[in-house]
């Protein structure tokens, strides 16, 4: 259609034929025959009348790109907006073709929305098929059961576990149990074993059997060892019988006390309160010693004493190995305080602090342990009756 002077003309696309069709007025109204139909073009539309019509182009070109040409060529432009671009034949964007609202080819196509794939293939795995393939990807969202060989998630809890492998940490928050062969628990920082068998052994069993292992360590007891350490405490005793007074400074021989209403004899060593008296014992160490610090407690009681008052007992020891001489330095001495409680009771004094013993102490060496009371520091009236002192050291082994 083209404007001739004021008429209307239609044109070939060839340009040879021309035809009148009507003609313009002066308000710019379309004239056919008597009737006069008003014209406006609007941006995107041609208004006839009252009624507004969009272009359609069927010729000519946009950007030099023929419209309705055999070949394609490349429209300059940012968005192409609607609902429906509709095309008569394929449509491409960039490699990514569309045919009949389906993609056959998804070349370079990214996809940043969720997507509904009911069919097809994923990286040569056919989605549906009863064979499974591999598929390369993070994140699998399923609504219902998914399953994974054998192994089933509901809900995103694992509810049959057959055939699973985990490569990574596995944690349970809700219990459950684990059963099969574990080759591999990796570290196990808590752990509950109530059956079973470990290297062959029965846990539980009447029977016991031997376990493969360098350490067992346990809050209870195994075939009725208690306390099980690697490094067990273990105690041994000073009697005031075998106690001997030192040659300077030396408290009184040994002596038997009778508490006469019932007959009870027991040896006790008297320290005076006037100067420091002391005593000695001479041992061998058992084999299992550590070789490290030891500690004492004291067992006494009195001749003489009264409400308040207290005594307080030193030790110092002295480690000889072979060919070692024997005058030498003792460790530091420690001291121990302990208060008057009744004429004639027994007194069990604090444990002490950690004794040092002196020399390079060792399993099997000889051991000079010296006692005595520190009368400068105390205040007990009556002479202090040592009966006992309980020696603990440290094994390395059970056995000696």
């Amino acid at each position: 259609m083209r404007l001739k002077r004021e008429e209307l003309w239609l044109q070939s696309n060839d340009g040879k034929i021309v035809t009148p069709f009507g003609s313009i007025d002066s308000s710019g109204a379309i004239v056919v025959g008597n009737s006069s139909i008003p014209l406006k073009i609007n941006g995107e539309s041609i208004l006839i009348g009252e009624t507004e019509h969009e272009y359609d182009i069927n010729g000519g070109t946009i950007d030099g790109t023929v419209i309705g040409g055999d070949d394609p060529a490349a429209i300059t432009g940012t968005t192409i907006t609607g609902a429906t671009v509709d095309a008569t034949t394929d449509f491409t964007v960039g490699a990514t073709v569309i045919t009949d609202g389906v993609i056959t080819d998804a070349t370079g196509l990214l996809i940043s929305a969720a997507i509904d794939i009911n069919s097809g293939t994923i990286d040569g795995a056919t989605i549906g098929a009863a064979s499974p393939s591999s598929i390369v990807g993070t994140t699998i969202d399923a609504n219902t059961d998914f399953t994974v060989g054998s192994t089933v998630i509901t809900d995103g809890v694992i509810t049959d576990t057959t055939g699973l492998l985990i490569t990574a940490a596995l944690t349970s928050t809700s219990g459950g149990s684990l059963t099969g062969t574990w080759s591999n628990l990796g570290i196990v920082t808590t752990i509950d074993i109530n059956g079973g068998t470990i290297d062959g052994a029965i846990i539980g069993g009447a029977t016991p059997a031997a376990i493969t292992g360098t350490t067992i360590s346990g809050s209870t007891s195994v075939n009725g060892i208690t306390d099980l350490t690697s490094t067990p405490t273990r105690t041994m005793i000073l009697t005031a019988a075998g106690a001997t007074p030192t040659t300077t400074i030396g408290a009184a021989d040994p002596a038997v006390i009778e508490a006469g209403t019932n007959d009870i004899d027991y040896y006790v060593v008297d320290f005076d309160t006037s100067s420091e008296e002391r005593c000695f014992w001479n041992i061998a160490m058992p084999g299992s010693y550590n070789g490290g610090t030891v500690t004492a407690t004291f067992y006494w009681t009195n001749a003489g004493g009264g409400s308040g008052e207290t005594v307080v007992w030193g030790i110092k020891a002295l480690a000889l190995n072979n060919d070692e001489a024997i005058d030498q330095a003792y460790g530091t001495e420690i001291t121990t305080s302990d208060t008057w409680i009744a004429q004639n009771d027994v007194h069990i004094s604090p444990t002490s602090s950690a004794i040092t013993i002196g020399g390079s102490p060792a399993g099997d060496e000889y051991v000079v342990f010296n006692v005595g009371r520190k009368v400068a520091s105390d205040d007990l009236s009556g002479d202090a009756r040592l009966i006992a002192v309980r020696v603990e050291y440290t094994a390395n082994a059970y056995s000696d």
